[in-house]
């Protein structure tokens, strides 16, 4: 389901649970906005059906929050150490290049 929220747009399955939520982390995809949107269609369903955990994306309409450290806006995509390596396979497959992958613990 996409929800909205002040800053991000997310896609969130409250069935789906992490196998190992102390390693959880996000894959991060710099590109531009239509890039992003466009494949966040299929990264929905994707949520949907369980096989990716949860991503997110800013939707830009409080410019005074957007991120200053990437020089474009950011996609999001959760996972955990059991479910990191095949959601990269999946974004892979949505034409997807990341950029990195970030522990929560590390994050800024």
């Amino acid at each position: 389901m996409i929800e909205r929220g002040d800053y991000w747009v997310w896609s969130v399955n409250d069935d789906n649970e992490l196998e190992d939520p102390d390693t959880v982390g996000k894959w991060i995809i710099v590109a531009p906005m239509r890039i992003i949107k466009n494949a966040f269609q299929s990264i929905n369903e994707l949520v949907e059906t369980g096989e990716i955990y949860k991503a997110k994306y800013p939707h830009q309409q409080h410019p005074e929050y957007d991120w200053d450290r990437y020089p474009l806006p950011v996609l999001c995509v959760y996972a955990d150490n059991t479910t990191k390596d095949r959601t990269l396979e999946l974004l892979k497959e949505l034409g997807l290049e990341t950029d990195e992958w970030r522990y929560d613990s590390n994050s800024y």
